[in-house]
């Protein structure tokens, strides 16, 4: 399994015939916000054609985060597109990174308003473990404060003070403990993910021997 976040130049209908030349399946794509809103009809037909299952927003721009107000009224228009989405016949998701967790001056991160004003039927969350993490969160928690509203991951490490991502396995996250909350999270499809690997099929070949060494 893979997923996309654009379809490297070629068409929906290539993307999918090079997807099962090679035994793959995309169950979940991350398409903009703002490409989605320009063209929902076409965006939905695209993942139908590829056959994603799931259709993830992966990041906001800052002026769609300009303060918690913004940010969380985005929750409303998320589960409108979700609504529009499910008729499609596909999930709406989001995926974070660590600004989600910004607390704007208060007591308690936005992200947990954030996903309080979901609607759980219509939106789900992919968690970024990595980014959780950086943004000082333990993931095993969120997973026990959102039970079953994680059926996404991203799987991604780092280590040192200044979290430098890594190879999955050589960084400080404990994935051990992570994946054995993987049903408390809800967890359905698990993708290894690095931002800017120097080498990506030796970065993706090192990762998944680690995440398969978890079965042992």
């Amino acid at each position: 399994e893979v997923e996309t976040a654009g379809y490297a130049d070629r068409s929906p209908e290539t993307f999918r015939d090079a997807l099962d030349a090679h035994g793959l399946v995309a169950p979940a794509a991350h398409i903009g916000l703002d490409a989605i809103r320009e063209d929902e009809d076409s965006v939905f037909e695209a993942c139908r054609t590829v056959g994603h299952e799931y259709l993830v927003v992966p990041w906001l721009a800052p002026a769609q985060r300009a303060d918690r107000d913004a940010y969380l009224a985005l929750a409303d228009d998320l589960n409108a597109l979700g609504e529009r989405a499910r008729d499609a016949g596909l999930q709406l998701g989001y995926h974070n990174h660590d600004f989600e967790f910004e607390r704007f001056g208060t007591d308690r991160p936005a992200y947990f308003d954030f996903v309080e004003r979901l609607d759980p039927d219509l939106v789900v969350l992919e968690l970024d473990l990595y980014w959780a993490r950086v943004a000082g969160h333990d993931p095993v928690a969120l997973f026990e404060r959102f039970p079953g509203r994680f059926p996404l991951w991203h799987v991604k490490d780092g280590a040192g003070t200044d979290m430098a991502q890594t190879v999955v396995g050589q960084g400080i996250l404990d994935f051990d403990t992570i994946f054995a909350a993987s049903e408390t999270a809800g967890l359905v499809h698990a993708f290894i993910e690095a931002d800017n690997p120097t080498d990506s099929l030796a970065f993706a070949r090192e990762s998944l021997a680690f995440v398969e060494s978890l079965r042992d």
